[in-house]
Parts: C-alpha cells; sequence; structure tokens
C-alpha cells in the first residue's frame, strides 16, 4: 500500500514477491549445483571430453586450436579462457560451467518475464534451476554403464595420464 491507501502497482521485472521468488530458485539452482559438484566427477573421461579440454589447453597454452572440422569451437575457447585465467582443472572447469548455470537461471526468468509475465518467467527459471539434475542423472546412467562394461581400468588409466 501507499502512503495515501492506494495499492502499489510493480511494472517492473522485479517486484518485492518476484525478486523473493526469483531467490527461492536461485538457491534451488545452487543447492543442485553443490549435488552435483559433490557427488559427480567433474567430466566424464571420454574421448569427446578429452578432444575438448585438450584443444582448450592447447589454445591457452602455445595458442594452437586443433581441433577436428566436426566440432564445434567456441568452447574450447571458452575452455582456453578458464584455463589462462583459473589453471587447468577440470574441476574449476565445472564450477566456473554451473556459474554460467546459475546466470542462465536468471536470464530465463528476465526473458519469460518479459515476453510472458513475472509467473511464466519464475515458472520457466524453476526448470532451468532443475535442469542441471538430468544432467547428473546422465552422467552417472552412463559413468554406471562404462564401469559394468569393464571401463575402470580406463578411467583409472585416464586419471594417472594427467
Amino acid at each position: 500500500m501507499g502512503s495515501d491507501g492506494t495499492r502499489r502497482v510493480h511494472h517492473g521485472l522485479l517486484t518485492p514477491r518476484s525478486a523473493l521468488g526469483l531467490g527461492v530458485i536461485l538457491s534451488i539452482a545452487v543447492l543442485f549445483r553443490l549435488a552435483i559438484i559433490l557427488l559427480a566427477p567433474a567430466f566424464q573421461l571420454n574421448n569427446d571430453t578429452s578432444q575438448y579440454f585438450a584443444a582448450g589447453y592447447s589454445l591457452a597454452i602455445d595458442g594452437q586450436l586443433d581441433l577436428h572440422v566436426k566440432r564445434a569451437p567456441l568452447y574450447p575457447v571458452f575452455l582456453a579462457g578458464v584455463i589462462r585465467v583459473l589453471g587447468p582443472s577440470l574441476e574449476t572447469t565445472a564450477i566456473v560451467q554451473h556459474g554460467l548455470g546459475l546466470v542462465t537461471v536468471i536470464l530465463v526468468y528476465l526473458l519469460g518475464a518479459v515476453a510472458f509475465g513475472r509467473p511464466t518467467g519464475l515458472v520457466a527459471a524453476l526448470g532451468e534451476a532443475r535442469r542441471a539434475i538430468h544432467g547428473l542423472q546422465a552422467d552417472l546412467v552412463a559413468l554406471q554403464a562404462h564401469l559394468q562394461e569393464g571401463g575402470s581400468e580406463s578411467l583409472v588409466l585416464q586419471e594417472r595420464r594427467r
């Protein structure tokens, strides 16, 4: 209520209620991402991951982007930036990516709020916040399948090479 007894109307993207809702959603997103960081490996050590990380590492260290023709070049460029600034660590790269995921939750809210209204923006942001869990489930299923096929030796060998 305003000082004159009239009800205030908020026309902006963030009202006190929507800011509270977005804060709760961001808290959920942080909890999901913390669970992923603590429960899952930073990356699965497979051919795809190693090729991208090697290309990013090479770009960061010697300025050469050695990447197959069918690979998207921007991800190794992103990796090279992270490696150059924070060092060559898969865990650090994963944490930076999770931070960008939190930024994506905010951007999804803003897009939904602008296009369809604040309630829709909140629902979309909640969907984006819990999307990280789907990645964790897929990673754990793939890792379990890899280990059942006798892939534990290759994981150990790949880890020792680093």
